[in-house]
């Protein structure tokens, strides 16, 4: 039998339309079935909320949008929502019944969340220019960025090189000869590139420096430091090479959050006080050996392992707060040194005729060795030498003399508080 093809009017049309739209939009003033909960969603279909809504991206605005089952039950999911009156896009998964935190859709806009509005603009180009910065403005910031400057030995190609992040330098002492105007406010910082070697020998001549690596970028050859090079700092590198500096002035060389090979020596001396030598942040695997000659600090802060042979020369400093230590402390005529935190453990202290060291009784049991060859042994350290553990009392100091200090504050606190009561 042949089928027949009967014609709708216009008006039976808009009605099968509206049946079937009901699918999607059933009848509620919000368009999507109607919920209080988006967390407790157990069948795939299209949703709205009203706000304050649980479950919603947040509680101030209504939403909408699809909540869609896994193949294998009700315990994964996806929801896709978007906020009324704006594009702002949120997604979220469920894994073993367990939501995720929401997310920034890849529809969203950009947002100032902590200034409780968002950008107008629906694409990044928009979003950029309303905050001020275009795009033009943006690649002229990638092509000539003041003050940073970008190495990258692994580029093979072609070009003239400027320390840009698309132009960068292919070796280190290239980016840093090529430095000039630099002083105590124009600091300048090369970016080395990540997962790169540099076999380098660095000749470190510029002053208020920063070498700045991924966390993976190795510095494989041997650092010297010319007397022009006063204030530089390392971060995020391994250094595995050996390191030396005659100075005629004071200087101050800060390693933050480094790694140093076994059986490499930083070799440092100065003509004057004042010179200072900081190792420190959580990351910190400091293994080279130290000979420092004249030095006023040295201070190597809690989160690392400090390990290898450290020899002090008429030097005048603190070495204190390594959770895990190893290796030998040699304390020379002339020397006055301060170890507290009483977290060098496992460490031989060699303590010479005419030098001194500060320590307090729990820092020095836990020491394998402390010899003292006729030096001045002290063990009333200062207070601000001493670990304090804040775990018990809450207080936010970790040496006994910021301890005390924070308490007298708060009891000055405490008298104002009761004068202006009486």
């Amino acid at each position: 039998m042949p089928f027949k093809i009967i014609p709708t009017t216009e008006e039976q049309d808009l009605s099968i339309y509206a049946e079937k739209s009901k699918m999607f939009y059933p009848d509620n003033q919000y368009g999507g079935i109607l919920t209080t909960n988006w967390s407790t969603l157990a069948v795939t279909g299209f949703y709205s909320s009203a706000v304050g809504a649980t479950g919603a991206p947040d509680s101030d605005h209504s939403w909408f949008g699809w909540h869609l089952n896994s193949n294998i039950g009700t315990s994964y999911a996806h929801q896709i929502l978007w906020r009324y009156g704006n594009v702002d896009q949120r997604i979220r998964y469920k894994s073993d019944g367990v939501w995720s935190a929401w997310a920034l859709g890849p529809a969203t806009f950009v947002g100032i969340a902590d200034a409780g509005s968002y950008y107008t603009g629906t694409t990044v180009e928009a979003a950029l220019q309303e905050a001020g910065v275009s795009i033009s403005q943006l690649n002229t910031q990638l092509t000539s960025a003041t003050n940073v400057i970008y190495v990258d030995n692994k580029r093979t190609d072609t070009y003239t090189a400027v320390g840009t992040y698309n132009l960068p330098f292919k070796t280190i002492q290239a980016a840093m000869d090529s430095i000039t105007g630099n002083s105590s406010s124009n600091r300048f910082c090369i970016k080395i590139a990540t997962g790169a070697v540099y076999t380098e020998a660095l000749t470190i001549n510029k002053d208020y420096l920063t070498l700045e690596g991924y966390g993976d970028t190795i510095l494989s050859g041997n650092l010297t430091f010319e007397t022009t090079a006063l204030h530089v700092k390392f971060r995020y590198l391994k250094l595995t090479g050996n390191a030396s500096g005659t100075y005629t002035s004071a200087f101050v060389i800060d390693v933050c959050d480094c790694n140093t090979e076994k059986n490499k020596n930083w070799v440092f001396s100065c003509s004057v006080s004042g010179a200072f030598i900081q190792v420190s942040g959580q990351s910190t695997l400091w293994y080279a050996n130290f000979v420092l000659t004249n030095i006023k600090g040295v201070i190597a802060n809690q989160g690392g392992y400090f390990e290898g042979t450290h020899t002090f020369n008429e030097c005048n400093g603190e070495f204190i707060g390594f959770e895990n230590y190893g290796g030998t402390i040699n304390i020379n005529a002339g020397s006055e040194i301060y170890i507290g935190a009483s977290m060098c453990i496992d460490t031989v202290v060699n303590l010479a005729e005419g030098a001194t060291l500060h320590i307090d009784a729990i820092s020095a049991s836990k020491l394998a060795t402390l010899n003292n060859n006729g030096g001045t042994l002290d063990l009333t350290t200062p207070s601000s030498a001493i670990h304090y553990d804040n775990t018990a009392s809450g207080l936010a100091a970790e040496t006994v003399k910021a301890a005390i200090d924070e308490i007298a504050a708060t009891l000055d606190g405490l008298d104002e508080a009761l004068e202006a009561l009486l």
